[in-house]
């Protein structure tokens, strides 16, 4: 009988589309699991989740993992999904430059999700006051966030690849790219909680084991892919997709979660909260599932 295994994401997540091929090509179910994706509207949803009992893993971006953490909870990072910074700040159509969002609305999927801080880190890099010279506006999904500034309803907005691709192709100004800093920062991961790992490692196991069977197929065939890819970001443009596959691929070869990368989001989280985080990072990542999986040796603690 099959491991029933429930999985949450958010709904536009490009990111998620090799778990979605490894469910179609029946990878999980060689692993004796019967894997169900959950979609939801953001990674923070995801988490809450997660925590409540209803999912056995979600995946999601360091800041609702870590916000869980402070509450009190038991997430532990469990796979790499992407460990550097790949969101970029998009702004609307004439938005050519950081000073033009003053007294503008910027877009977010939700108060503390990774979206709003990495906004509010960029406005302050630019000088921009996020609390008196813009408003925030809730818009429940990055999609939704995506919508409002293509048709000017929004400024700006922060997400991950692919919408900077997307932004490019379609002619929309990229205002700020953290990719080309290539700094460590755990911008999507496979998280469970320590309660489920510890009462099921094997299981814990074998998903993973699959998850990265899938991710060598999302490497190397993209035909296989773009079905999957088409469905999780909600993106047609196949160049954009073509993109997105090489970049994901290339991140999901560091799949063994890396400490510091959650650091990095510790601390420009403090800058956003205007006080100190501090939780033991070496508690919320756990990199001893990832290593076994094809003899990777472990990240030196952070």
């Amino acid at each position: 009988m099959l491991e029933k295994i429930r999985v949450g994401h958010s709904a536009h997540g490009a990111g998620n589309a090799p778990m979605a091929l490894g469910v179609a090509a029946g990878f999980f179910k060689d692993a004796g699991l019967d894997v169900t994706m959950v979609e939801m509207q953001r990674t923070g949803d995801a988490v809450k989740a997660l925590i409540a009992g209803e999912l056995e893993f979600a995946v999601a971006g360091a800041v609702p993992i870590i916000n869980a953490v402070l509450a009190g909870d038991d997430p532990i990072i469990v796979m790499s999904v992407e460990s550097e910074n790949v969101f970029a700040v998009m702004g609307a159509k004439g938005i050519n430059s950081p000073e033009k969002l003053k007294g503008k609305t910027i877009a977010i999927s939700g108060r503390n999700e990774q979206d709003d801080i990495i906004m509010r880190r960029a406005l302050q890099e630019w000088g921009i006051d996020p609390n008196s010279d813009v408003t925030f506006e809730v818009r429940g999904s990055r999609g939704n966030c995506w919508d409002a500034i293509a048709s000017g309803e929004a400024a700006a907005f922060a997400a991950t690849i692919p919408q900077p691709t997307l932004a490019r192709a379609v002619g929309l100004p990229v205002l700020k790219d953290y990719a080309e800093l290539h700094e460590p920062y755990q911008a999507g991961a496979v998280v469970t909680t320590r309660r489920y790992a510890d009462a099921n490692l094997e299981v814990v196991r074998q998903f993973l084991g699959a998850q990265l069977r899938a991710i060598r197929l999302f490497q190397s065939d993209f035909e296989a892919s773009l079905p999957h890819l088409k469905a999780r970001s909600k993106i047609e443009n196949i160049d954009v997709l073509r993109e997105t596959n090489r970049l994901f691929g290339h991140a999901m070869e560091d799949y063994v979660p890396n400490p510091a990368a959650l650091a990095t989001v510790v601390r420009y989280l403090s800058r956003a909260y205007g006080k100190p985080v501090t939780i033991d990072i070496n508690k919320v990542v756990d990199p001893s599932f990832a290593v076994t999986l094809e003899a990777r040796a472990p990240y030196a603690p952070a």
